[in-house]
């Protein structure tokens, strides 16, 4: 499955890993600045061109907290609204 193409907030050194798990925590740190930077309405029009038809990352999707898959943040935003289900995670709050 494909990674949304994000890149990243510092630049990548030849030192840095690019496999598989390690650009994910990159696209993380990423989303992360975004979110401290940028309006909720940004953020869904930001995630809405990164959504794709049933692909779903562990890890940037969903993540599992104590054996529970939760949705993350990320997840949610490409949703483009509140679902109302009290989501640990949730950016309309």
């Amino acid at each position: 499955m494909s990674l949304p193409n994000i890149a990243p907030t510092v630049p990548l050194g030849k030192e840095d890993c690019l496999c598989r798990k390690c650009l994910i925590e990159q696209i993380n740190v990423t989303l992360n600045a975004y979110y401290q930077t940028h309006t909720t309405d940004e953020l869904v029009a930001f995630a809405a061109e990164h959504k794709q038809a049933n692909v779903y990352t562990e890890g940037l999707d969903y993540m599992f907290v104590n054996g529970e898959q939760h949705p993350t943040k990320w997840y949610l935003l490409k949703q483009g609204q509140c679902c109302h289900e009290n989501c640990k995670y949730c950016p309309y709050k």
